[in-house]
């Protein structure tokens, strides 16, 4: 299993969007893997955006107690007129009042990472992608700590520079003083890209030299098909009409984040097999 942080300390930079794409993208390219994403933001975006009703537990309850299965809801997308589904854990706003009910208990920065262990969610899923709020509580903690990469999208506009800076810093602080080499930075995912707009294009140029020795991933052009596809409780995978940009900018994405994976995962005689 493969857990995925998705964060940035500034928010509307699409991290939700990417959560669900990158859900349903590893999901499409690979219909045989189990997927879980989790909702830890007290704006419960995830809720929002398939328009769930809550009628058991949610992630808040997940962490604090509540079994596995009690706080999970199997969503179902068509893609290329099939059914593709993956679970979810969404939030609510009792949420907001993580930091508050977490602050006094042993081990607060991993109660995440306790409970996805206790649970034996390993065993389970393939893949588990956290959405994380837009702000350093114990909330995107939590997130960080129960991760094995961390993903942080970030629109080009002028903020961009400075919180994607932010954000590196905070992760620095947080792995030297949990003692901890994870979760490991996969890159800087330019989202909302818009080749046309002059600051759009600065920003993303300028990101290599001032955001050093990070990669930046290949960006997600600005498109009207990532909110028609929220509209209709999907993803662009399955509501885009051609020329499908808003597709191939994020199954790019998907394919690039399963590399990576597939790369640390090879043995040494895996690799020479492969090199024959």
């Amino acid at each position: 299993m493969k857990v995925f942080c998705i964060y940035n300390s500034k928010g509307g930079v699409a991290k939700t969007t990417t959560s669900v794409h990158l859900a349903f993208g590893l999901k499409y390219i690979n219909p045989k893997s189990k997927i879980l994403l989790i909702d830890l933001d007290g704006q419960y975006s995830l809720k929002t955006y398939f328009r769930m009703k809550l009628e058991r537990g949610d992630s808040y309850d997940f962490i604090f107690g509540d079994s596995l299965e009690s706080c999970l809801y199997p969503t179902t997308v068509n893609i290329d007129g099939k059914p593709i589904s993956i679970d979810i854990m969404p939030s609510s706003s009792k949420m907001n009042a993580f930091d508050a009910k977490a602050s006094n208990q042993p081990g607060r920065e991993n109660l995440l990472r306790v409970r996805m262990e206790e649970c034996s969610i390993q065993n389970i899923y393939d893949y588990v992608i956290l959405d994380c709020p837009p702000s350093l509580n114990l909330n995107s903690i939590n997130g960080i700590m129960a991760s094995d990469y961390l993903i942080t999208p970030s629109n080009m506009d002028d903020y961009c520079i400075p919180s994607v800076n932010y954000t590196k810093e905070s992760l620095s602080v947080i792995k030297r003083n949990m003692r901890t080499d994870k979760p490991i930075l996969l890159g800087i995912l330019p989202t909302m890209y818009d080749p046309r707009q002059s600051i759009s294009r600065a920003v993303f140029e300028a990101l290599p030299t001032q955001v050093k020795g990070t990669k930046i991933l290949d960006p997600i052009r600005l498109n009207s098909s990532f909110r028609k596809a929220q509209v209709q409780r999907s993803v662009v995978y399955g509501t885009e009409k051609s020329p499908f940009k808003a597709t191939e900018d994020y199954l790019k994405f998907c394919k690039s984040i399963l590399e990576v994976v597939k790369s640390e995962n090879l043995t040494p005689l895996s690799e020479t097999e492969i090199n024959g």
